[in-house]
């Protein structure tokens, strides 16, 4: 959390969300912002032309820790860069889970670089259908997806998913 690398001349493709407030992802030297809205994704296609180190930051106002919503984007000058990079991430034992994520979400302040090597499958699609329920950071049932406009029902409540673990 908090940074992302990729070769500088390729083109990259994120895929952006927010589980509550809207905010904006935003590097301004790649590119314009884009909005993260609850219950939408967004892509946004970068391209770094030049190898460097690029501030990014949440250029939405959303509370108390806004002035420390930043990370750094970073474009390293040769795949071997980037490889060794994605080993250093790949080498983290931390698995970010629903669980993970929940506690990721509370306000904070200047939170430090985080690696995580696997993610649990089907985590952005569950924040992006509001399937994770706030108090508890359980999963709620996957079926019926909730629209973006409905708050979990107290039976909703009482329905956790499918028990998963991270892979790759």
């Amino acid at each position: 959390m908090n940074e992302v690398a990729f070769p500088a001349n390729v083109p990259v493709e994120l895929h952006i969300t927010s589980a509550t407030v809207m905010n904006a992802f935003f590097i301004p030297r790649l590119g314009s912002q884009i909005y993260a809205m609850a219950g939408m994704q967004t892509q946004l296609h970068l391209l770094a032309s030049e190898p460097g180190t690029y501030q990014g930051l949440s250029s939405n106002y959303s509370g108390d820790g806004f002035s420390g919503m930043t990370f750094k984007a970073i474009a390293e000058p040769s795949r071997q860069g980037f490889d060794a990079w994605l080993a250093k991430v790949k080498a983290s034992r931390e698995t970010l889970g629903t669980g993970d994520y929940m506690r990721l979400a509370r306000p904070s302040e200047s939170n430090p670089v985080a690696y995580y090597s696997q993610i649990q499958p089907d985590l952005f699609a569950d924040i992006v259908a509001g399937r994770l329920d706030e108090p508890a950071g359980r999963l709620l049932a996957r079926t019926p997806a909730r629209r973006n406009d409905e708050r979990p029902t107290a039976a909703m409540r009482g329905v956790t998913g499918p028990s998963v673990t991270g892979s790759n």
